[in-house]
């Protein structure tokens, strides 16, 4: 549910950001890096896999204007039916998306400052 991946989201993000803490990176091995950057990378290309199909069926709707008009209209009934959970639900969703997009961010960075670290220390 997009509950449990938001909340996964979270956890992931906190994680990510530990890494970025000095005495932590200073601690792990070269294996460990190696197997942190392609955990997170692999993580973001799954999430920019999702954006992308979720982004695709944007273009899908705009491109034929009678799907698009149904969906609207299927959209405005909902939000006129919409209870307060639901309102809810949809809040969490795009939480959910605002986790991605700073996860991808985070990820990369890190990806970045580990390897770099790394590298540097195994070259000298």
């Amino acid at each position: 549910t997009v509950e449990v991946e938001t909340s996964m989201l979270k956890t992931s993000l906190a994680l990510v950001k530990k890494l970025r803490k000095q005495k932590i990176r200073e601690t792990i091995s070269m294996q460990q890096v190696v197997s942190i950057v392609w955990s997170l990378g692999r993580m973001v290309s799954l999430l920019e896999e999702e954006e992308k199909e979720e982004e695709e069926e944007e273009e899908y709707y705009h491109s034929n204007p009678f799907l698009f008009l149904q969906k609207e209209e299927g959209t405005l009934q909902q939000q006129q039916q919409r209870q307060p959970q639901q309102a809810m639900k949809y809040s969490i969703k795009e939480k959910k998306h605002d986790l991605l997009r700073v996860l991808k961010q985070e990820a990369t960075l890190t990806c970045r400052t580990l390897l770099r670290e790394k590298l540097l220390k195994h070259d000298n």
